[in-house]
């Protein structure tokens, strides 16, 4: 078994910048990357990326603020394809190095990892094809979307293809192919979206079937922007906006107070979310028909949870209102057909489920999973642990796409140079917080929307650092942030960790 300073889980755009972060700091350090598929990239890999994925996320966003991406051919409202994406993390991982060896030289493709377990002081990890390692420290950055969730239907053998979002690009020539013309699509996730628009835009009959429960359809914002800012997300990434919605990232400010304390704060607060919702929904005109209607988001934005994304295509709502929309679930697939609960049959010959993901770890035993604190079912969890976690342990966090300041505050703790308080504390504010996001997102207790750049501004704050990278005063307010802003944080804490010592 080979002994090495650092084992990475997963070579998605996570992985890489905490191993480039982690070198950035030791540089001759013998750091391996375990990745379970043949590609690296994550979502954006080339097994995962099909022909009409497109971000949602635009130019200058999805980036990491050391290594600029390359304007791409063509843009909607700043938003490109996911093959540009693959290609920016493939070209980082070739780029970086360290001691002549580069970031893509340190994968070992094909090797998912199985078990890593705490042994002496040190983690010892396995994966499927044999592979050994010993490391005294470890980052898991296998990211929220690498275990597919299936309903316990989907769970098992069906007598047609049943193919899960996550493995669309790997089907993309099947799907397409004469043998499938009647696709039936479960769920109502952004991915949903993605996939009944990637089937119709094949020439196939599409049932998009979206259960009456749950979150309901998702919502899609409008990615045009408004007066001088160019798209959504730009809007989005104002600290303005996300003084208007209560969050605990963040000491109270004056702003703050304003917005959530004083009556006209309030009305502007309420006035803002009501005209985005608008917005928003504006452009799908649901009451064009019934069918429609049945995609209409059952909250509105300011109560948006996971199930929101962005209109990232000129022609989605258009597309996808081809399909044929049921508020229902299907209850039993039969040869060439899927079976609702209100007992119509529909035309089956593959079923793409759109059913999120498994948050779980499996590499780790129950008990190192307790022990730190990473998502496990309450049946797992010891006794006299449950009466204090029994409505909260299922609603694990999920990271915003802040990657590259998590990974400096991640390598910070693991070099001994971020202090922890003390473990009630905590406690106490892993619960407090995750009961913040079961009320501001309506009990989904995983996610956060609309509260981004407050959250960077914790982990920067965390570090030592000054978190205002805007330059104070209103530009601190009405400037949208991007990944540039936090360009040379890094060197920031060296330099204080310098200083320090």
């Amino acid at each position: 078994m080979s002994e090495v300073d650092l084992v990475v889980v997963g070579a998605g755009s996570s992985g890489l910048i905490a191993t480039y972060t982690w070198l950035k700091f030791s540089p001759d350090s013998n750091v391996i990357i375990f990745e379970s598929d043949t590609e690296l990239g994550g979502a954006w890999s080339r097994n995962r990326v099909y022909p009409t994925l497109t971000t949602q996320t635009p130019v200058g966003m999805l980036e990491y603020s050391c290594f600029p991406m390359e304007q791409p051919e063509k843009t909607f409202y700043g938003l490109f394809s996911g093959e540009h994406s693959c290609e920016y993390l493939e070209a980082f991982a070739l780029s970086m190095k360290f001691s002549g060896k580069s970031l893509k030289e340190r994968v070992r493709f094909s090797s998912l990892v199985t078990k890593a377990q705490r042994r002496e002081g040190m983690w010892e990890v396995h994966t499927v094809d044999g592979l050994q390692a010993r490391c005294r420290k470890l980052i898991v950055a296998t990211g929220a979307t690498s275990i597919p969730h299936l309903p316990e239907l989907l769970n098992q053998p069906q007598p047609v293809p049943v193919v899960h979002s996550r493995d669309l690009a790997r089907n993309a020539e099947f799907l397409s192919s004469d043998e499938v013309q009647h696709v039936v699509v479960i769920g109502g996730s952004k991915s949903s979206f993605d996939a009944v628009y990637m089937l119709i835009q094949a020439g196939k009959s599409v049932s998009w079937i979206i259960r009456p429960g749950g979150h309901g359809p998702g919502l899609l914002a409008a990615p045009e922007g408004a007066g001088p800012f160019r798209n959504s997300n730009e809007i989005l990434s104002l600290r303005l906006i996300s003084k208007t919605s209560p969050c605990v990232f963040e000491p109270g400010d004056r702003w703050v107070r304003f917005f959530h304390r004083w009556r006209l704060g309030r009305w502007i607060s309420n006035a803002i979310w009501s005209h985005v919702d608008s917005q928003w929904k504006g452009p799908a005109k649901y009451d064009r028909s019934q069918n429609m209607s049945k995609l209409k988001p059952d909250r509105s934005a300011f109560w948006g949870s996971d199930n929101v994304g962005v209109r990232n295509t000129v022609d989605l709502w258009d597309t996808v209102a081809k399909a044929k929309i049921y508020r229902d679930e299907v209850v039993r697939i039969n040869e060439k057909s899927a079976v609702l609960s209100s007992g119509e049959m529909l035309d089956c010959d593959a079923v793409v489920a759109c059913t999120g993901w498994d948050l779980s770890y499996p590499m780790f035993s129950k008990e190192d999973a307790l022990a730190l604190g990473l998502p496990m079912s309450v049946r797992d969890v010891p006794p006299e642990n449950v009466e204090k976690w029994n409505s909260l342990a299922a609603e694990s966090p999920v990271p915003v796409h802040c990657s590259q300041i998590q990974s400096l505050r991640a390598v910070a703790y693991l070099t001994n140079e971020l202090k922890l308080p003390p473990v009630e504390r905590r406690r106490e504010e892993v619960a407090s917080r995750i009961a913040w996001r079961r009320r501001r997102y309506l009990s989904d207790g995983h996610v956060i929307i609309f509260d981004q750049i407050p959250y960077q501004s914790m982990l920067v704050r965390d570090l030592g650092l000054k978190d205002s990278r805007k330059g104070g005063g209103w530009r601190e307010i009405l400037r949208p942030y991007y990944p540039k802003d936090y360009s040379g944080l890094m060197e920031e804490y060296l330099m204080s960790r310098s200083v320090k010592r």
